[in-house]
């Protein structure tokens, strides 16, 4: 869009004149955020159409993140799902549908599949990417039950 285009643009302008502005920076974070929220949920949604998303270019994209959070975009990415997944690993997962033995509980293993999927990760990818990230599985951030 036209209006984190400009964000964009005000950060470099920011960065050249005075080696940077935090409010730029707090607004570009917000809407780089904000954008990889509103396609959580997407698979396939990665750096490039991130940078589409924002109307920016990969390269430019990847210079963003890398001054910004010290990692490329695609890392950024990831993290940032990993983090919406923890918390929402952490709130506990809604038994929206019933058991195979008829019950209303899920089995921890179905809830992080399904947070998997909120996040835009394939279970067994994400079950991976969270032990790396975290040093646990993803099911030791379920609630107790």
């Amino acid at each position: 869009s036209s209006r984190v285009g400009a964000l964009i643009r005000r950060d470099q302008d920011a960065q050249r004149e005075r080696g940077g502005v935090v409010t730029a920076d707090a607004d570009l974070k917000q809407t780089l955020s904000a954008t990889c929220d509103l396609h959580l949920a997407d698979l396939t949604f990665d750096a490039g159409r991130l940078a589409a998303a924002l109307g920016v270019t990969p390269h430019q994209l990847m210079r963003d993140t890398h001054r910004l959070f010290g990692t490329s975009a695609e890392a950024f990415l990831l993290e940032h799902r990993l983090a919406r997944a923890q918390a929402l690993l952490e709130a506990g997962v809604p038994a929206t549908t019933a058991s195979a033995d008829g019950g209303s509980e899920r089995e921890p293993r179905d809830q992080v599949s399904v947070v998997a999927a909120a996040v835009g990760l394939n279970a067994a990818y994400f079950a991976d990417a969270y032990l790396r990230w975290r040093g646990h599985p993803p099911s030791r951030d379920l609630p107790e039950a």
